[in-house]
């Protein structure tokens, strides 16, 4: 299934799918426009077909990453952290996601992140955690960014990026 361009969605939009696959509860979505903030598409399926729709999200959460811990060191006994918190609706568990970039290289100077924390119901923060890996190498200073990416699910709020710096323990 494929929109048109000219078709820009917003909040109460509804485009019927009127296929065999979508009876059949299978199919794609492409050129599907860029939804704003607090919009998410579904789709429902009826007997004759389905139908695609946009509807607004109230009371999304926003998020935001802070380095209130810049600082790991070698071989990982200081670790580094990057809060990740959590405003507005709490009442459901919520993924947020995040790229993970920088100097440092990871499985060598510091255990790999993944790209997402995961807030239980009611939690306002999650640390993403930075534990310096003993490399044995005489090397400088090292960073580790964190940045949030957007996610229907959530807003992204300031500051969206946190940085620590691994300290060298090798001479």
């Amino acid at each position: 299934v494929a929109l048109g361009s000219n078709i820009v969605p917003q909040a109460g939009y509804t485009f019927p799918i009127l296929s065999a696959a979508a009876r059949a509860g299978t199919f794609a979505v492409t050129n599907l426009p860029g939804l704003a903030p607090g919009l998410r598409w579904s789709v429902a399926y009826f007997p004759t077909g389905a139908v695609l729709a946009v509807e607004s999200v109230v009371n999304l959460p926003t998020v935001r990453v802070l380095a209130t811990d810049g600082a790991a060191a070698e071989p990982g006994d200081v670790t580094g952290a990057s809060p990740v918190q959590r405003s507005g609706d709490t009442s459901a568990a919520l993924p947020v996601h995040f790229s993970v970039s920088g100097t440092a290289v990871a499985g060598a100077d510091y255990v790999a992140l993944g790209t997402s924390a995961l807030f239980t119901a009611g939690a306002t923060s999650v640390v993403v955690v930075v534990t310096a890996l003993d490399d044995f190498s005489v090397e400088p200073e090292e960073l580790v960014r964190v940045a949030l990416w957007p996610h229907p699910d959530y807003l992204v709020g300031s500051p969206a990026t946190a940085d620590v710096v691994i300290a060298e323990n090798d001479v």
